[in-house]
C-alpha cells in the first residue's frame, strides 16, 4: 500500500508541476519522430501490473511514425491507457489502436466498460473533474489527467476526442501529423 499511495503522490505531483510549466509557458514541445508502435509498447509494458486484471491488446501498425513530443506522448498514452482500466470492471477489454491515412495517425484507446454518461461527456478535461457518483466510485484520483492530456493535446495542435455510451463503453482519441519519416522507415 505503501508504494501505491507513493505512485499516486507522484502522479499528482508530476501533474500539477506540468500544469505550472503549461501555465507559464515553459513547457516546450520538442518534436520529433516517434515509433507509435515503440511507444505503445513501451507504455503497455510499465503498466503491466495496472493491466493484469484487464484483457489488453495493442493494433499498431509498426511502420507508424508521428511529429511529436515522445516524452508529452507518452503521458498522454499513458493517462488515457491508465484511465480505461482504473474506470472499467476486472476483465474489460481495452485496445489500444492506431491508423494512419493521408492526413495523419489517430490512436485510440477503446474500452467495454460501463461508458461515460452524456451530462458528463462536456466536463471531461476540466481541471479536478472526476466523473461518476461520489459516494459509489472506486477509481481514486484527482481529476487532473485528462485535463493534463487535453493540455498536452492542444499544444501538439490536436484534441482530445471522446466517443462514449453508456453501458457499451468509451473510446478517447486523437490525431497526429505523420512523420516524413514514416515513408523513409516503411520502405
Amino acid at each position: 500500500r505503501l508504494n501505491s499511495n507513493a505512485r499516486v503522490l507522484d502522479e499528482i505531483i508530476c501533474n500539477l508541476l506540468d500544469f505550472s510549466r503549461i501555465e507559464s509557458g515553459v513547457l516546450d514541445v520538442h518534436r520529433e519522430p516517434v515509433g507509435v508502435k515503440e511507444l505503445v509498447d513501451s507504455v503497455l509494458h510499465r503498466l503491466g501490473a495496472l493491466l493484469a486484471d484487464h484483457a489488453v491488446t495493442a493494433e499498431v501498425p509498426h511502420d507508424l511514425v508521428v511529429e511529436a513530443d515522445p516524452m508529452l506522448l507518452d503521458r498522454v498514452l499513458e493517462n488515457l491507457v491508465a484511465n480505461a482500466c482504473r474506470h472499467t470492471p476486472r476483465g474489460t477489454k481495452v485496445t489500444v489502436e492506431a491508423h494512419g491515412s493521408s492526413d495523419g495517425v489517430e490512436i485510440r484507446v477503446a474500452d467495454g466498460g460501463p461508458g461515460i454518461p452524456e451530462h458528463e461527456l462536456a466536463r471531461l478535461g476540466e481541471r479536478f473533474f472526476r466523473g461518476g457518483d461520489l459516494n459509489s466510485r472506486k477509481a481514486r484520483g484527482t481529476g487532473l489527467g485528462l485535463a493534463l492530456v487535453t493540455e498536452v493535446l492542444k499544444l501538439h495542435g490536436t484534441t482530445l476526442d471522446v466517443d462514449s455510451e453508456v453501458g457499451r463503453g468509451s473510446v478517447f482519441s486523437f490525431r497526429l501529423a505523420a512523420s516524413a519519416a514514416r515513408a523513409a522507415h516503411s520502405g
